[in-house]
């Protein structure tokens, strides 16, 4: 068995740090100081290093800093500090393979690179050390993922320390015995990878399912025979809703299977308002003279493809514009309440098929007077406070109690005790502005 080894240098660091894309700039980003000129003048990393083993491999995470001086408007001297999160990923599934011979396998390393993320002067890349191992008749990888920040306050910019994979070893594969199924063969390839990082040793594991022979599995049918949503969470502007689907698919080399396809909606309610002047001509004791005017607009936002789900995102606006009667329809103000959903649909060769997802339920609004009197709040002028609250359900709600009340009175039919009504099987997403109504004394 073939063994080599693998020492980062800092010429390959500095390499990959170079692979960093830049990010567009944020609100956040304009809120960050101007700097002038700036100096590192220490560095450090942690000690220890957190060590999470999964199922699917090891996640490595622990503390980079450097110590930065310099002049913005004022002269600063600042710890910046950034927690890495490495990952060493096993490997599972099948491979179709033209022979299994068990030579000495070799191993190979590459690179590419991840996505990246930045938080103030700091960009944490993701990059990736790729180990392939080559066996005479096929060949399978191991990704080493490691993160390297870089600070760029734009007068200094630094690769800040970062521990390295060390030494990495093949230490072998055991094949297991050939089996015959369908008129191919196939054999299961386990093996093992070391590597040294910080002082430590870890193993990354690859279980395989060798095939030899084996035709193009191709799909004969395809149906949906179950189908339904659930609501993950939610908040007063938006909720999340599992969407799934049970297919049986007939594959002509596995035969029959059934398998669930699940996609994540999420609906959310924005919204904004155009206030003008609020001034009526009449002090109204009731609504009478407000009027409103309704316009909706729909538009496809976006479209992602995820696990042969294809989601749209559709926004619809709901623009309520409010005026006097008395006025000759004097505007007073505008809310433009938008409610963003997505619309999944599943594909595959032999099937395209809309899966379920809870539809918005009559989005409207309703208006409430505060109170029943006007405050004075000068010699000329009176104000009324008003709520407009807009919000629709996310969903088919049904109004249910907790109890048996057939007439709806609020009182049990059976025990005599007061019951409560609430609405099940949706969420209500929801929003109120808050305003005033203003009046002036006309002048004599």
């Amino acid at each position: 068995m073939k063994t080599r080894k693998l020492w980062f240098a800092m010429a390959a660091a500095a390499i990959l740090t170079g692979m960093a894309t830049l990010v567009s700039c944020s609100e956040e980003e304009n809120l960050l100081p101007e700097v002038i000129e700036s100096e590192v003048y220490d560095e450090g990393i942690a000690e220890d290093v957190t060590a999470e083993v999964g199922t699917e491999g090891t996640t490595l995470s622990y503390e980079s800093w450097i110590m930065v001086k310099g002049t913005t408007r004022a002269s600063f001297d600042n710890r910046v500090s950034v927690t890495l999160n490495n990952q060493l990923k096993n490997n599972n599934g099948e491979l179709d393979v033209t022979g299994w011979s068990e030579g000495d396998p070799v191993l190979e390393f590459s690179y590419k690179s991840g996505e990246s993320k930045k938080d103030g002067f700091v960009t944490v890349t993701d990059s990736i050390l790729v180990c392939t191992v080559k066996y005479p008749d096929f060949s399978f990888d191991y990704e080493l993922v490691y993160q390297v920040a870089v600070y760029d306050d734009g007068a200094t910019r630094q690769t800040m320390p970062y521990y390295r994979y060390e030494n990495i070893r093949d230490k072998g594969g055991t094949f297991g015995s050939v089996e015959s199924e369908n008129g191919y063969e196939k054999r299961t390839l386990s093996h093992e990878l070391e590597v040294d990082f910080n002082g430590e040793t870890y193993t990354l594991r690859t279980e395989l399912m060798l095939y030899k022979g084996r035709v193009e599995d191709v799909l004969l049918s395809s149906k949906v025979v179950n189908e339904g949503t659930e609501f993950a969470n939610s908040t007063a502007s938006s909720v999340t809703v599992k969407s799934f689907i049970d297919v049986e698919q007939e594959w002509s080399v596995k035969g029959k299977k059934t398998i669930r396809v699940e996609a994540e909606l999420v609906t959310k309610m924005s919204r904004s308002f155009d206030e003008y002047n609020n001034v009526i001509l009449s002090k109204w004791s009731m609504t009478d003279h407000l009027i409103h005017e309704q316009t909706v607009d729909s538009v496809k936002i976006g479209q992602k493809t995820v696990n042969n789900v294809e989601i749209t995102t559709i926004r619809k606006t709901y623009h309520y514009a409010f005026s006097d009667e008395e006025a000759e329809n004097g505007a007073l103000f505008t809310l433009h309440v938008a409610y963003e959903y997505g619309i999944p649909v599943y594909k595959d060769a032999m099937l395209t098929y809309e899966m379920p997802y809870e539809k918005l339920t009559n989005p409207v609004y309703e208006f409430y007077y505060i109170g029943s009197r006007w405050e004075q709040v000068s010699a000329t002028e009176w104000r009324h406070p008003f709520d407009v609250e807009c919000f629709a359900w996310v969903g088919d709600p049904v109004y249910v109690t907790d109890g048996n009340d057939a007439n709806g009175d609020g009182i049990d039919d059976i025990t005599g005790e007061p019951v409560e009504w609430y609405y099940d099987g949706a969420v209500k997403l929801s929003w109120t502005y808050s305003c005033y109504l203003l009046w002036y004394q006309p002048e004599r």
